[in-house]
């Protein structure tokens, strides 16, 4: 019919559950009144007997109360049935969720599986180019000092731990790499800003010479520059 709701499979068994109880509490309620009713009966026919009258018949009663008595039991066996359903299904639910809740995880873990392959590949290449390249930044007179902490031996690398904790802006990701270090968040230096000091130490070089010019014009403009960098750094 239009209009009515019919009753989830939870609220079935809910509905089950209490018109069980019910009828078991129904049932023990009549088979208390009949044993009590079958033990005066009792009584009255042994009394009967001694007395040479004819005894009350007993037989029904003690029928009926072993009648109730397998009832009882069989209402019993499906009220546990009626548990072991609600708890079969609590624990479907509870595995659902944790299934769901590792699907989530794992796209999760496969982020970081993935960033983590990418920072290897970077780091190599970035590795690769400092050793391949940091004689020349020497040579033309840069500051080598960010380059040197990058570790181009293959042991632990300052500039990747700066860089870590300036990346994640704290020191989570350190710690649970283990890696130990005493660079704090204050420490932290991104490897582009590193690269940047670099730079910069390069081009106020490039300026130094360009001011030895004998184009009055071209060491003017170096000297320009040069005195506002300064006055940019201090």
């Amino acid at each position: 019919m239009a209009g009515v709701r019919l009753p989830t499979p939870g609220e079935r068994m809910d509905m089950d559950r209490k018109q069980t109880e019910a009828r078991i509490a129904a049932l023990r309620a009549e088979r208390d009144a009949t044993e009590a009713a079958l033990s005066g009966a009792r009584a009255s026919a042994r009394q009967a007997l001694i007395d040479g009258r004819p005894a009350p018949k007993t037989a029904a009663m003690a029928e009926r109360v072993e009648l109730l008595d397998g009832a009882i039991a069989d209402l019993t066996d499906r009220l546990a049935g009626i548990d072991d359903r609600e708890a079969r299904g609590a624990r479907v639910k509870l595995i659902e969720r944790a299934q769901a809740a590792t699907e989530g995880r794992r796209a999760l873990a496969a982020a970081v599986d993935a960033a983590l392959a990418d920072l290897g590949r970077a780091w190599e290449a970035y590795r690769d180019a400092v050793r391949s390249t940091v004689g020349g930044v020497i040579h033309a007179g840069g500051d080598q000092t960010p380059l040197a902490r990058v570790a181009l031996n293959g042991g632990p690398s300052d500039a990747l731990a700066k860089a870590l904790i300036a990346a994640t802006g704290g020191m989570d990701m350190v710690r649970a790499l283990g890696v130990e270090t005493s660079n704090r968040p204050q420490h932290a230096v991104a490897l582009a800003a590193a690269e940047d000091r670099v730079l910069r130490s390069l081009d106020a070089e490039l300026l130094r010479v360009r001011a030895t010019s004998p184009q009055r014009h071209v060491a003017r403009d170096a000297i320009e520059q040069l005195k506002q960098m300064e006055r940019e750094e201090n």
